[in-house]
């Protein structure tokens, strides 16, 4: 009876499911954070923002609209069946062994990864992180190209470009003015905001390099003061 009672005790299984939750959300949040600052949530090039990695892993950032505002996460792809049918799944890897409304609202689901999916993910993690890693060096290199051939096309325009920090949408519209080209009208109208570098060569055009941090709920007093520093780094008057 003590062995029997030894067995039923044991806690092992549980501990190492906790251990796996801790280490899963910590390791899907700086992920989710790399692929935001690649852009890649928003990049055509990739479908719907999908970024495969070993054993058949495929993750992407998730939003989850709500009437307290907008969660994104690290989701993991799967599949379940439904009746005579296969649905694809996309379960939190920020929220695991979890399953609830964010901020109460019906609408937005937060559906968590188990625990054998949370292990997957950990075993791709370093496979993932170099995929990150190639797609970074890729857009490192058309950014270089891009400043090249601004900078090479005459003697006149040589030294007149120049790298700074403008608010931007994840559209890739850029707020502000250039001179007297006007580049985009301020409103509030998008989803999500961030600060990020651009290049600009004065009157002819402004292109993002690299989109930056983002914005967490910003005030529309922030986000005024923001346009209004975009104006002065782009060259408005």
């Amino acid at each position: 009876m003590t062995d029997f009672n030894k067995i039923l005790n044991r806690s092992d299984y549980s501990r190492l499911v906790a251990s796996v939750k801790d280490k899963c959300e910590e390791v899907a949040k700086v992920v989710r954070k790399k692929m935001e600052e690649l852009d890649i949530p928003n990049d055509p090039n990739y479908y719907y923002g999908e970024v495969a990695a070993a054993n058949d892993i495929i993750v992407r950032v998730v939003s989850k609209r709500s009437n307290v505002g907008t969660y994104d996460f690290l989701a993991i792809k799967g599949e379940e069946e439904d009746g005579d049918s296969t649905v694809t799944t996309w379960h939190s890897l920020e929220d695991i062994n979890k399953d609830y409304y964010y901020g109460g609202d019906f609408t937005a689901r937060i559906i968590g990864a188990n625990s054998k999916e949370a292990l997957r993910f950990l075993n791709a993690a370093g496979d993932l992180v170099k995929s990150l890693d190639l797609i970074e060096d890729g857009q490192v290199q058309r950014g270089e190209d891009i400043l090249s051939k601004s900078s090479k096309p005459t003697a006149e325009k040589l030294n007149r470009g120049y790298v700074t920090y403008a608010l931007t949408d994840g559209d890739r519209k850029i707020f502000g003015l250039i001179k007297d080209c006007f580049i985009n009208e301020w409103s509030r109208e998008a989803s999500h905001y961030y600060w990020s570098e651009v290049y600009v060569e004065p009157g002819y055009m402004a292109t993002i390099i690299r989109k930056g941090q983002l914005l967490v709920e910003p005030t529309n007093e922030k986000l005024s003061e923001l346009h209004a520093k975009s104006k002065i780094n782009l060259g408005a008057k």
